[in-house]
């Protein structure tokens, strides 16, 4: 599954683009701890996910895209 996510590192705003429908989102800290998890409110290829929200303190991360047939981890900086 092809994934872009931008900005990369970021401080606030996360915008994710998927070849495929996203069904969920989940992040998880550097000892595999999932943090957070979302899902869309209906399906789709494009998503925003605002960080700041979740309270979470700078540093690195990784966040797993799941669709219908595939998922793409991927690694996220907070600044």
């Amino acid at each position: 599954m092809n994934t872009v996510i931008y900005p990369n590192p970021t401080s606030k705003l996360l915008y994710i683009e998927s070849e495929e429908d996203i069904e969920e989102i989940s992040i998880y800290d550097l000892m595999g701890k999932e943090i957070n998890r979302q899902t869309p409110e209906k399906s789709s290829l494009n998503y925003q996910l605002n960080l700041s929200e979740l309270l979470i303190p700078k540093g690195i991360y990784f966040i797993k895209i799941h669709s219908n047939n595939a998922s793409s981890t991927q690694k996220i900086i907070l600044e």
